[in-house]
């Protein structure tokens, strides 16, 4: 019995004792997490409860579909044009979206059970975008409402190797008053690469690269300013006694320091901060760095350096006979500066009351995790203005009115008329958060439902429809109704102009024709089909379309029609003169090497399409600007050809080169309506035909149709059809590179008395030469009916009057 008491008093100790440290274990453990979510965390994109014990978190996301109407979602929205609204968490945590790591993000999570609610909605509103200027500028609010600030710090500058310190990104809510006024100081990049000379820091508060005697072969550069928003007039480090005033600040980057005669003494900048500005690097010699600014008090000053102030980054040091430094970042408290090491980054600040939503975030930074300090470090960067990313060059500042609204489905339409048919096509929104399931058509405010996304009225009656359309999606919400008014009649075709006319063919091109063909049209069989053509002087191939005149230059072997520009209906049609044509241009601003033959082209590419021309970027401005609501009659798939095939030569470079349009036209008088090479067939994105390379469906005329229509080669003087406007004018095939002598890239042309060149200067891509666009009908088009084809009487297209 003895023994059994023992026993159990034993086992009861062992139990207490264990009991003991599973308690100082679990204390141990607790105390761990509870720090360790007192900081930031990403959270995955879920909705629901998130296990991070014990901080369980429930984070339930809704939509705004109508006016104080909300659906549960069952994900996180990633549709661009869908952003969140607002967010609420109980206990005092912040929930925000961090688009850079692609999450949600908690802050201040003190408790378990902690509950956010994330609402979205389609958001909106103009935005007024301040770039770099070295002025305070200004912005008057157009309305009560709230406006998102966002800010972006300037850059250090650059040296040989070495780049300065990024500038940070700060943003946040304040609410305005219309009329209010907000004043924008954006800093400026700081000077780069600098010896035995001064180098200016960034505007607003970029330290100095300083001024040394002698020249040691040390290469100082300037601090990036700081971008500031406060509601008085004055650059930042002015505002030291108005503080109330300063809204928001993103740090500007420290510069960076290079010495020619070893490494071990030059460094990269650093970068502007949030919470503060990162201290600079030392270098491998052990020089003293810069620090950076924090939300108190400027950067220590690092070698041969000054420290930073409020607004200001430090500076390196004047008339020196030793090596100088560079500047620190401007901040609200700017970086010190340094020398043989980095200065520090500028501070950002979002410490004033009247931002909400705030946030900074800072390049490789220290993080915080208060909501007046908030701070996230990240490694993007950008040249141009992105939000949660950092900046090089210049800095930048956005204010954005919030306009959030429903969500609604939303969807393109086109229509069409075939005779007396009209065809709806709806192409859903890629930003559409659901699927359509159903589709509404109507003519005569009877709709039509479908399963499909298009629809045919037909045999209509010959008269102007409204046509409207909307959509439900399988959340049962609405779209808009969208309208589009349109004329039905079974009006005319391209198949009835060719029958209109006597057919011809034409095989002898070396001599010009100038007879009168009214009445006839030519054809020519081709790789992919018949094409019908106009030749000599016509009378009956003018179109009236979208208020401007055209002349067919033929129907493609598709059946789309090809114009060519003579005049806006104000002027009415006209055939010589400058009317003719929409303004002049140079074909590319650069003619010293072969690739600038090219409507599209590419460094060392025979072929390439990456860079626009002059030309394409003229063209495509005016089509912007005049036809663009007429798309849907224009074809994208026929294309334009600028033949870059060679009949000598390797086209590339500043090799000679002969192309192959010129062998073919000034010497074998033979043309051809088929391009030889597709990556030259200049045709609209995502045409099943050609490159695919345009934004718009616009060209030129080749030299190839010119000749078909009628012109030769510049040996005769005289020659009078209809595409001689007594004006010079550009066609896009190219002609040759260093022809006969001249080093120079040349492109065909329509010379003043009708013939195609090429040499002799005037065809030199560089000079400026009349355009007359060129575009394709759709195959489908329809014209009024009583149309001739006459300047008096044209084909007109309906629905393009």
């Amino acid at each position: 019995m003895e023994f059994e008491v023992l026993k159990k008093s034993h086992l009861k100790r062992n139990i207490l004792i264990g009991v003991l440290i599973v308690g100082i274990i679990a204390a141990i453990i607790l105390n761990f997490t509870r720090a360790k979510y007192r900081v930031t965390e990403s959270i995955p994109l879920v909705t629901g409860t998130i296990n991070y014990s014990p901080y369980d978190i429930h984070v339930s996301t809704k939509l705004l579909v109508g006016e104080d109407e909300y659906i549960d979602l069952d994900s996180i929205p990633t549709s661009t044009n869908v952003s969140l609204m607002s967010s609420s968490c109980t206990n005092n945590a912040i929930l925000s979206w961090n688009s850079a790591n692609n999450g949600y993000e908690i802050s201040n999570l003190t408790h378990k059970g902690t509950k956010c609610e994330a609402i979205y909605a389609i958001s909106g509103g103009e935005s007024t975008d301040f770039d770099y200027t070295g002025n305070i500028q200004e912005f008057i609010a157009p309305e009560d409402g709230n406006y998102l600030l966002e800010v972006w710090g300037a850059q250090g500058g650059n040296t040989t190797g070495y780049i300065g310190g990024y500038g940070s990104y700060s943003k946040g809510i304040v609410t305005l008053d219309q009329n209010d006024i907000l004043y924008i100081g954006v800093g400026g990049k700081g000077g780069d690469n600098c010896v035995a000379i001064g180098c200016a820091g960034g505007y607003n508060g970029g330290g100095n690269g300083g001024t040394p005697t002698n020249d040691y072969g040390n290469y100082q550069t300037g601090g990036g300013g700081a971008t500031h928003i406060a509601t008085a007039n004055d650059l930042l480090s002015t505002l030291s006694n108005n503080l109330d005033s300063i809204l928001i600040v993103a740090g500007g980057g420290s510069g960076s320091y290079y010495h020619v005669y070893g490494a071990d003494y030059s460094s990269n900048g650093a970068s502007g901060g949030g919470f503060q500005g990162n201290d600079g690097e030392i270098s491998a010699y052990g020089m003293d760095a810069g620090g950076g600014g924090t939300q108190t008090a400027g950067g220590t000053a690092g070698y041969r350096g000054s420290a930073g102030s409020f607004g200001q980054g430090g500076s390196g040091p004047d008339g020196t006979v030793d090596s100088g430094a560079s500047g620190g970042g401007g901040g609200f408290y700017g970086g010190g500066a340094a020398g043989h090491s980095s200065p520090g980054g500028g501070s950002g600040y979002i410490g004033n009351t009247l931002l909400s939503d705030k946030a900074m975030y800072c390049y490789n930074c220290t993080t915080s995790s208060d909501s007046s300090t908030l701070t996230y470090s990240i490694n993007n960067v950008s040249s141009n203005p992105v939000s949660n990313s950092a900046k090089e060059g210049n800095g930048y500042a956005k204010i954005t009115l919030l306009d959030y609204h429903a969500y609604q489905p939303e969807f393109g339409m086109s229509v069409e008329t075939s005779g007396t048919n009209i065809t709806i096509t709806v192409t859903p929104s890629e930003n559409n958060l659901f699927n359509i399931s159903k589709y509404y058509y109507t003519v005569n405010d009877e709709y039509i439902e479908s399963d499909g996304n298009t629809y045919t009225f037909e045999d209509l009656e010959e008269r102007k429809y409204e046509v409207k359309v909307y959509v439900i999606d399988e959340k049962n919400l609405t779209s808009e109704v969208k309208t589009e008014n349109i004329n039905v009649s079974s009006g005319i075709t391209a198949q009835d102009i060719i029958a209109s006319k006597k057919l011809a063919t034409r095989t002898d091109f070396s001599t010009a024709l100038e007879a009168d063909t009214t009445g006839t049209i030519y054809y020519a069989d081709t790789s992919k089909g018949r094409t019908y053509y106009f030749a000599g002087n016509p009378s009956d191939n003018w179109v009236r379309f979208g208020g401007f005149y055209w002349r067919i230059i033929r129907i493609n072997e598709d059946g789309s029609i090809r114009l060519i520009y003579s005049g806006n209906s104000t002027s009415g049609p006209v055939t010589i003169g400058e009317s003719t044509q929409i303004g002049t241009s140079a074909f590319n601003s650069t003619y010293d090497n072969n690739m600038y033959v090219g409507y599209m082209y590419d460094t060392n590419q025979l072929h390439g399409f990456k860079t626009s021309s002059t030309m394409k970027t003229y063209l495509d401005e005016w089509y912007s600007e005049n036809l663009l609501q007429f798309s849907n009659k224009i074809d994208g798939n026929a294309g334009f050809c600028g033949d870059r095939t060679t009949y000598s030569g390797s086209g590339i470079g500043n090799v000679e080169t002969i192309y192959s349009g010129s062998n073919r036209l000034s010497i074998n008088k033979n043309p051809t309506f088929d391009c030889k090479d597709l990556n030259d067939l200049y045709t609209v994105n995502g045409s099943e035909n050609g490159n695919g390379a345009l934004t718009y469906p616009i060209g030129l005329i080749t030299a190839d149709e010119l000749s078909y229509a009628g012109g030769i080669e510049e040996t005769d003087r005289s020659i009078y059809y209809y595409l001689r406007t007594n004006n010079r004018y550009w066609t896009m095939t190219p002609q040759s590179y260093s022809y006969l002598g001249y080093s120079y890239t040349s492109v065909f042309l329509v010379d003043t008395y009708g013939g195609f060149r090429g040499g002799m200067n005037v065809d030199i891509v560089g000079n400026e030469w009349g355009v007359r666009p060129v575009i394709n009908l759709k195959a489908n088009t329809n014209f009024v009916i009583d149309g001739t084809g006459t300047s008096t009487n044209p084909y007109v297209v309906i629905g393009a009057e």
